[in-house]
Parts: structure tokens; sequence; C-alpha cells
């Protein structure tokens, strides 16, 4: 259930009685951009770090364990050309503890972190900032670690270069380096202040007191003006390619593709299924075809990007194969578009999307994140919607689909010894 409790700001209520907890959040969708990137990443690391009531992380922790064992988490996540900024806070439900007020316990910590920061009245602590820096330092770095991670982020990058979202999640690492007490701090008041705001509470809780008191946290925070950023499709260009070398043993290829599908129309339904018979699991044409039958990779798979209209394949492979595997990767959607789609294929990867689309609500952090990705659409689909659209996609319609799909990037990360 949908309630704009105030301008700007909105309340999702997901109700579920049978988790014995509940998971509060909220989310700040701010422009997703270079120059505030690594600040918007910070802040919810400061928010979640301490408050004036609670002023180190040591006391802050204490807190949520008297809370029995309450969790605080945040990040920041891109959702197309959006930057979301988000705290969630997960609790025992207060029907199963007696005597104490556990949900106005949690939700009045979850306010004093949004709204009350250990600051001195203008800047952040600085030596909890320099911790934190140094936290989010290590995660930018640390990406290069994964080099099949490393591969997605750098194609995305090179697809998506001088647009939004080819900006990365966390932001550059020199820019961190950069931000002041005072500046991040300035930057807080500015995302709490002027950012279109959603609020999503799901699991067993008491659903009146919880949005009394999500309203009265709006309403301390104000009603805003900002409009969500409207999602921007990746455009199709020429087809490009990007050959970079690192100490790999096994080189990384990845395909960007576009697709030409807003994310809240109803043929983004098609386009899972789609996803689902050329590289979305076991029983896919990557899979079966490229890894299986030809052995021309160690892994074979696709994905999709909901908010930018972008399909993306990845394939493990020996470097002699880059030429090969690519090749087939692409002939593989092509044999979609001449409409060799079997039966099987089709109930395979329906089946395999719409288990996974169910067991979101077996997990609190799904059933949010499934809710609160959808926020910013102009048209959000239940669960149950989502299944039933996708069992009545047909094979005429993944044709159709297939055949507006475009490369755009090919991107290859090989060995040092093939340069």
């Amino acid at each position: 259930m949908k309630l704009e409790i105030c301008k700007g700001i909105n309340l999702y209520i997901i109700p579920d009685d049978k988790f014995k907890t509940f998971r509060a959040g909220v989310i700040f969708h701010t422009p997703l951009n270079a120059k505030t990137a690594a600040k918007n990443a910070l802040v919810p690391m400061m928010l979640t770090s301490a408050t004036k009531k609670y002023p180190d992380i040591q006391k802050l922790n204490r807190e949520l364990l008297r809370l029995y064992g309450a969790r605080l988490s945040s990040g920041v996540e891109k959702r197309g050309d959006i930057h979301a900024v988000s705290i969630y806070v997960d609790a025992v439900a207060g029907k199963y503890v007696n005597g104490d007020d556990v949900e106005g316990d949690v939700l009045s910590l979850f306010s004093d972190v949004l709204l009350n920061p250990d600051t001195d009245g203008n800047a952040f602590d600085k030596n909890v900032l320099e911790r934190e820096k140094a936290s989010l330092k290590k995660q930018i770095e640390g990406v290069i670690n994964d080099k099949r991670r490393y591969a997605l982020t750098r194609c995305i990058e090179e697809m998506c270069r001088g647009e939004a979202y080819g900006v990365r999640q966390w932001g550059r690492a020199e820019d961190v380096d950069k931000i002041g007490a005072e500046e991040i701090y300035e930057h807080y008041l500015s995302i709490i202040g002027t950012s279109p705001i959603d609020f999503v509470v799901a699991g067993s809780f008491d659903g009146e007191r919880v949005e009394r008191i999500i309203r009265g946290i709006a309403e301390k925070l104000g009603e805003r003006e900002a409009q969500y950023p409207p999602a921007v499709l990746k455009e199709s260009t020429e087809e490009r390619a990007v050959t970079e070398s690192a100490d790999v043993q096994q080189g990384k290829l990845v395909l960007g593709f576009t697709t030409s599908v807003l994310p809240e129309d109803d043929e983004y339904f098609t386009l899972m299924v789609l996803n689902g018979v050329f590289g979305g699991g076991p029983s896919s044409k990557l899979f079966e075809n490229v890894r299986e039958k030809m052995s021309l990779c160690y892994y074979a798979s696709s994905g999709l990007v909901r908010e930018k209209g972008i399909m993306l394949a990845q394939a493990g492979i020996d470097f002699v194969n880059f030429e090969k595997t690519r090749d087939e990767i692409i002939n593989q959607l092509e044999d979609i578009k001449r409409g060799n789609v079997t039966k099987d294929e089709l109930q395979n990867a329906k089946s395999a999307i719409m288990n996974s689309l169910a067991s979101y609500r077996d997990e609190l952090s799904s059933l949010v994140g499934y809710y609160s990705s959808q926020c910013a659409f102009s048209k959000m689909h239940t669960i149950d919607e989502a299944l039933e659209k996708i069992s009545n996609v047909k094979t005429e319609q993944i044709i159709d689909a297939a055949r507006q799909i475009k490369v755009d990037m090919v991107y290859f990360l090989c060995g040092t010894e093939v340069e």
C-alpha cells in the first residue's frame, strides 16, 4: 500500500505476519553524477556510525543489542540515472516481546539516525569521517579484486561513457580524499532537504502505529518540490570494442546490448523471459550451447539492467577463444531472432524467473528490495502481477523483443601476456 504522507515523501507498507521481524527503510533519490557520487556513498555511512544520543559506534551498537539485536544497514545503489541513498533497520516484531515498545524504540532510533547525527552544529566528527572515508576507499579499490565484477563494471562504464549511468556507485577514490567534515555535512543537509523520499516498512508490525511514527519523521524532513530523475534509456550506437589487460589467468568477456524497453513497460516482462532463454540460467542457450556443447567458456550467463534498458552477457574464457565466444554469444541471440525458441526453453525460463520472484516473499530484505527498486517508476507491479505477466509471455513476443536488441559494447579483460 502506497501513502503520500506529504509532498515529495511516500510510505510503502507491506504487512506480512509470517515474519517475526520487520524491516523499515528510507530511500533518498538523488541524481547520479561523478561530482557527488562519493559524497552520496559517504553520507549513509556517517549516519549509521553515530548519533547525538549515541556518539560512537560502540554506544550505538549497545543500543541496537538492547533492542533485541536490531541491525542498522546502509548503502547506495545505481538505479538508472538515480543514485539511491538508503538506510535500513531490522528488528524483532513488537508482538513477540512482552512489555517492551520495540517498534517505538527502534523507529525512534531510526529517526535519530536520520535527523540527529553526531555533529558540532555545522560539521561531522573528523575522526569518524576519516575512518569512514578509509572504509569507502577500500570498497572502491576492492572492485579490481573481483575480476568478473570488475569486467561488468568496466563494460558499463565504456558503454555509458559520458552518461550518468557510467558513474560508479561509490564514486572515485580520489574524490573521497578531498571530502571535508563541513562539506559532507552540507551535502547531508542537501540530500535530506531536497530529494524525493520513500519510506518502506515490511514484515510484522502495527501498521497504524508505524504509519503515525513515519508521518512524524516526514514532518521533520518537510515537504519538497523535487521529482524523481526520469528514466533515460541507453540509446543504440555503433558497435564498439574495448580490450584491457590485467594479471588474470582467465579472460573476462562482457557484451552490452541495448533493448529499447522502458523499465515500467509491460514489455519488460517479455524481456525477462527472453533473458532467461538467452542466458538467465542452466537451461539457457548460453549455458547449454556456448558452455556445455561447444566448451568455449568456463561460465556464461546474461542479465538485465532494468532502469537503463540494457542486457549484459558475460563469459569466462581462455584468451584464445575470444573471437569464437564473442561470435557465438551473438549467434545465440540471432538464433532467437530467427524464431528458434523451443517450448522447453520457454517454460524453463518462465519457471526459473517465477520461482525466483516468488522466493522474494521468503526474505524481508528481498521483499523490500523488490518494491523499493520500483519506487521511482510511474507504475509499480506487485509480485503477483509480475508472476501473471511472466506466465502469459508468448514465444512470438520473445522473438519480436529479440529483434529490437542490438550489440553496443564488446569488453574483454585479457592477460598481460596477450598484449
